[in-house]
């Protein structure tokens, strides 16, 4: 038992949102990012003029971007196995309990309220003011409570 729905992912696949070759081949851009930062700073060191380390400086950018590149592509892709991921799951659920109806909104000229002194408005049934003195005001003086998102 993996602790996951039936239907979620492929059969024998890993919760990791990377695959196997991802991983192993991670170290190779990591490796050569290291080398060309090593190789920058033992030449930079041997020029006393700004002119002898320009060639080693940008041997040295060519290592952090080789990194960085490497660090952005793996992470798109898990990034984008996680979006499979979920789409997949949200689609089983829809289908074994059905569509979720959408949360009932308020009209525009509810009222809101903001406690004194604070910095945001809210809906009156908000947890955040729930119990405590607050007063009616009107949306453009304040920012939105992010909790009840008035």
């Amino acid at each position: 038992m993996t602790g996951r729905p039936e239907g979620v992912g492929p059969p024998g696949e890993s919760g990791s949102p990377w695959r196997r070759a991802d991983v192993l081949t991670l170290p190779l851009p990591y490796a050569i990012g290291a080398a060309c930062l090593a190789l920058a700073s033992a030449d930079g060191s041997r020029g006393l003029t700004v002119a002898h380390q320009v060639d080693p400086l940008n041997l040295g950018i060519a290592g952090l971007m080789a990194v960085g590149l490497a660090n952005a592509v793996w992470l798109t892709s898990g990034r984008r196995r996680v979006a499979v991921r979920r789409r997949r799951l949200t689609r089983l659920l829809d289908e074994r309990f059905g569509e979720v109806p959408a949360p009932a909104t308020e009209a525009p000229d509810d009222p809101v309220v903001a406690l004194v002194g604070g910095q945001r408005y809210h809906r009156p049934a908000c947890p955040l003011v729930a119990g405590k003195p607050a007063v009616r005001v009107s949306k453009p003086e304040r920012l939105p409570c992010g909790v009840c998102r008035p």
